[in-house]
């Protein structure tokens, strides 16, 4: 499942629980009153940009393999 492990001394199943916990019980104020993020990474959330990384890593890697071996075609027809 995990191509390049890394020991961080604690089980997957607790990092897990602590990454779901990170993502789904943010809460927030806005204008005195008190919001439940509900779905997604919240804004400013410095852990947004690190799972955009994991996510398109992960959607590359499985372009690439699907694209292996394809020729691409680019029309330069129309560049100077």
């Amino acid at each position: 499942m995990l191509e390049n492990q890394i020991d961080l001394g604690i089980p997957l199943s607790v990092l897990e629980h602590l990454l779901v916990l990170c993502t789904t019980d943010v809460y927030f104020s806005f204008r005195g009153r008190r919001f439940r993020q509900v779905d997604g990474v919240a804004m400013g959330s410095p852990l947004g940009p690190i799972l955009a990384d994991i996510f398109m890593a992960s959607l590359e890697k499985k372009a690439s393999r699907t694209l292996d071996g394809t020729i691409l075609y680019k029309d330069t027809s129309t560049t100077r």
